[in-house]
């Protein structure tokens, strides 16, 4: 009865393991990933330069990054093109399911109870890594290595042994990731050769020939994972990085993310899980494994350093723990030991089945797991705008849009900045021209933008600035009149602008479209909630600007709408923005604006735009007062 309960259990958590990982497309490379897929698969080669924005440079990160994940994203291509975007989204699921199913099988001999609850604080960890990347892919293939590992030196299993090498060959071409693999393969073999040479009266170790073939096989697998288009290259980009890690949430730390203002249940449960492998290897320390102690503590470590190498840890740390909890319930003795294990697995099952019935009626369904058109950075309608009525010009757009826009407009147009941002210079540069700064590296950019639009009648606001929005560098100034931004613009022949009023995550004015507003060689020709588009009004824009132009006071507009729906968030930035956008419009009375520039200081009472806006409505009150005791 409990054997069968168990398996009863076991299903009902895969279904809801498998609906947990169904949602549409969301990640902001995704689109990328496909279209760099695209290219492979029609050229037949790697791209030896960035075939989708001006910013190719032919460096080492650009080679790297453009064919480290090939197989994967020809994957991608192939999937996507037939099937569309519910086969990603499939492939994705499946993964995630078979890595907890992996697990579920490893704890078979530990009570349903325990099982269940571990693998469901891992479920709710991994659900932060549903990327639709190639990194996936190193998820699956990280655990494949340690069961192929686990059942060669426990099972002798030779046969599982040999799949080793094709494991690593693929990974290796699929996700930079391949190195993890290459050292949990490392560890092993030099754990399973000091166990041989120094502790054989104490442990198991493997007979020589069960050595032999470990390290043979596991060299093997390392050496062969250098055939992939970046061969020993790869380790030093591992190493180096690919780029300004720490402005990449995804290298923060365990511990920074969780002592940050916007910390996730994830990173308490990550804490959790951590305490429960480290207390089941510190009770059966006397017979851990050291080639366990050995895994555990590298993918440890690894996790502690940056959150995007926590699903290592949990993946190997649930695995290894699970060998050492199976005896937990064979060692518990009491009266009516059996019924009380039944009804706790019946509390697991109904818990299980609320679970997945939570799932079912928050799913959204196979139709719109066919839609990616709600995904936060696709400006999806824009690039169709842009395809139907532009024939020809050079774009800039932002950073958080590159992906998608080359997914809507390649190969038509190039675009100026791809979201994967491999080129650090140009990267720097599109931030500088996003907060359309005066100087390069300047600071006072979005109070300069504001000064301009807000009424002057008032009197003149002075306020202390925050840091740069590309660096802590020294603003280097230049000769003449012609901002940096525009002179950027002028020097890349930039005619078509495409670009968010605010930023996605913490609602803060980017300045561009603010100094555009008064910038009469531009024109404001769409918007939809989620970007703006300016063309140059040149010659070959004249159709376009007479048959769109909007007014560009419909500006405002578009920071109101990319804010309302953020209302209740934890960002000053939205309250701050949506205060100016009433403003300038003029729609709404004072007190509305008084109130969002409070909660804006609320939230950061250092908030600069908040604090400029408060200044603003300090210097009106004044005069409307003198005003009314001159009458």
């Amino acid at each position: 009865m409990s054997s069968r309960l168990s398996k009863v259990i076991a299903l009902f958590f895969m279904f809801a393991v498998a609906l947990s990982f169904l949602w549409p497309i969301f990640d902001i490379d995704f689109p990328w990933h496909v279209k760099t897929g695209e290219y492979i698969y029609t050229h037949g080669e790697i791209p030896k330069s960035d075939p989708f924005t001006i910013g190719s440079n032919g460096s080492p990160t650009e080679k790297f990054i453009l064919s480290q994940y090939w197989l994967a994203q020809v994957l991608f291509y192939i999937l996507f093109k037939a099937y569309g975007p519910i086969a990603i989204v499939l492939i994705k699921s499946l993964i995630f399911t078979s890595l907890i199913a992996i697990l579920w099988a490893s704890m078979k001999e530990t009570p349903v109870v325990i099982t269940a609850a571990v693998l469901y604080v891992a479920v709710m960890i991994l659900m932060n890594y549903t990327g639709e990347r190639p990194q996936l892919f190193s998820f699956l293939f990280a655990l494949l290595t340690i069961v192929i590992l686990e059942r060669y030196r426990l099972d002798g299993s030779r046969s599982a042994l040999f799949f080793l090498p094709i494991v690593m060959l693929i990974w290796a071409n699929c996700h930079g990731g391949f190195i993890l693999g290459n050292v949990l393969i490392a560890l092993a073999c030099s754990s399973e050769t000091i166990k041989y040479l120094l502790f054989r009266r104490y442990t198991s170790p493997l007979n020589d020939k069960q050595l032999m073939l470990l390290l043979f096989t596991g060299l093997f697998s390392i050496l062969i994972s250098y055939l992939n288009p970046n061969s020993h290259y790869a380790y030093s980009f591992a190493i180096g990085g690919i780029g300004p890690a720490s402005q990449i949430m995804e290298y923060q730390t365990p511990l920074a993310e969780t002592l940050g203002a916007f910390a996730k249940n994830a990173n308490f449960l990550y804490w959790s899980l951590m305490g429960y492998v480290l207390v089941i290897l510190a009770l059966n320390l006397r017979k851990t494994d050291i080639t366990h102690l050995a895994l555990v503590s590298f993918t440890l470590a690894l996790s502690l350093t940056a959150v995007r190498y926590v699903p290592f840890f949990v993946l190997c740390g649930v695995i290894i723990a699970g060998r050492y909890t199976s005896g937990i319930g064979a060692s518990l003795r009491y009266r009516h030991k059996e019924k009380v294990v039944l009804l706790l697995n019946i509390a697991v099952l109904i818990a299980v089945m609320i679970w997945a019935g939570g799932k079912i009626k928050s799913w959204p369904g196979f139709s719109n797991l066919s839609k990616i058109g709600w995904v936060r950075f696709n400006p999806q309608s824009a690039a169709v705008f842009i395809n139907q009525n532009i024939e020809k010009a050079n774009i800039f757009n932002s950073h958080n849009t590159g992906s998608w826009l080359i997914f809507g407009l390649y190969p038509k147009f190039r675009l100026f900045m791809d979201t994967r941002a491999y080129n650090s210079k140009l990267s720097a540069l599109t931030t500088n021209i996003s907060f359309a700064v005066d100087a390069e590296y300047d600071a006072t950019s979005t109070t300069d933008a504001l000064g301009e639009l807000l009424p002057k009648d008032y009197g003149t606001i002075k306020i202390g600035v925050g840091q740069p929005p590309a660096s802590g560098k020294t603003p280097i100034k230049r000769g003449g009149h012609t901002p940096f931004w525009r002179e950027q613009l002028l020097k890349y022949d930039i005619d078509l602008i495409i670009h968010e009023g605010t930023n996605y995550f913490t609602g803060e004015i980017y300045p561009l479209p603010l100094r555009l507003i008064k910038d009469d060689e531009w024109k404001l020709i769409y918007l939809d909630g989620r970007v703006l588009i300016f063309v140059r009004d040149v010659p070959r824009f004249r159709d376009v600007i007479e048959r769109f132009s909007l007014d560009k006071s419909k500006v405002y507009d578009e920071i109101g709408m990319e804010n309302s729906p953020k209302l209740g968030s934890a960002h000053a930035g939205v309250y701050s923005s949506l205060a100016f956008a009433l403003l300038m419009k003029g729609t709404s009375d004072d007190a509305t604006v008084r109130k969002y520039i409070k909660q804006a200081l609320y939230l950061d009472p250092n908030h600069l735009v908040a604090n400029y806006l408060q200044g603003f409505m300090a210097l009106k009150d004044k005069k409307l007062n003198t005003t009314k005791e001159n009458e």
